[in-house]
């Protein structure tokens, strides 16, 4: 009997692990040679903007004194921070999956490069540690939460689909802290589901934005994979902004992944098949085998 549950279990495993690994992906990049990326920075109060500035990065981390994290995130275009930036990030070939948004931009005229992303502006809210920011000193990273951003897609610099506030995740491992140029960040965004924006755009992007919507129905999330690390990015101040621009170089639009209902099938068959095993067990078991007192 132990055999059988260990079968259907290990079986159950395998179905879900089956599903959980067919995300549809969309390649991009926002490199700063092309005036993508993000801007992030701190605010005296005396541009657009609260005056704000982030919490104290402790010496542990990084060698330098007096460091600091940037409280506001946004794409390199917001708010006429780069002037000659449009977006924060193109897509890229191959698309993996996507199936009904690939046929739509080939026969409306597009190719994938014809996509680009901007971010409105992100904060770390109240900026508490434990909540917005965490510090891992024995592994020497620190994790922060962006949150109050929206995302929006362009196909051939026309509108078509936007999204809710969402919460940006970033990661940065610094390494050797006497050495800021082996630092390592990545980051990402929580699922979120886009919602059609194209009703002012050509048909043709409207048609685009009904296919990448057919695709993206579980939802989606951006995850930026590889980033420029602080100790080379450009610097920018003006307009009661102090802050930095990262590229990034390694990103992917992806799908949320929920199970099909085939699988959904499988793992029913799994559980009927546990709970049957258990019953007939239960009523093999002699009056002697149960508990007394």
């Amino acid at each position: 009997m132990k055999r059988v549950f260990s079968l259907i279990i290990a079986f159950m495993i395998v179905v879900w692990l089956t599903a959980s690994v067919h995300a549809d992906i969309i390649p991009a990049s926002g490199l700063e040679a092309e005036g993508m990326g993000s801007a992030a920075w701190n605010a005296t109060g005396s541009g657009p903007g609260a005056a704000a500035t982030g919490h104290a990065i402790p010496n542990s981390l990084v060698s330098w004194t007096s460091a600091v994290a940037y409280y506001y995130m946004a794409s390199r275009d917001y708010d006429n921070i780069d002037l000659a930036s449009s977006f924060g990030l193109e897509g890229a070939a191959p698309i993996n999956g996507f199936t009904n948004f690939s046929t739509a931009l080939a026969s409306n005229g597009f190719v994938v490069s014809d996509l680009n992303l901007q971010w409105g502006l992100f904060t770390l809210g109240t900026d508490t540690e434990g909540v917005e920011y965490s510090f891992d000193i024995p592994n020497q990273t620190e994790t922060r939460h962006y949150s109050g951003g929206s995302f929006s897609m362009f196909l051939g610099g026309e509108l078509m689909v936007t999204s809710a506030a969402t919460t940006t995740t970033l990661v940065i491992d610094y390494n050797n802290a006497a050495d800021p140029f082996d630092d390592d960040m990545f980051g990402f965004t929580d699922p979120f589901n886009p919602i059609d924006a194209s009703g002012g755009s050509s048909a043709a992007v409207q048609n685009v934005a009904a296919a990448f919507l057919t695709d993206a129905a579980s939802g989606v999330k951006i995850d930026f994979l590889s980033m420029q690390v602080a100790a080379v990015q450009s610097t920018f101040s003006g307009n009661g902004r102090n802050g930095a621009f990262f590229e990034a170089q390694n990103a992917e639009i992806t799908t949320t992944v929920v199970p099909e209902p085939a699988t959904i099938a499988l793992l029913g068959i799994g559980l009927v098949g546990l709970a049957g095993a258990a019953a007939r067990r239960r009523r093999k078991r002699s009056p002697e085998d149960d508990p007394v007192g």
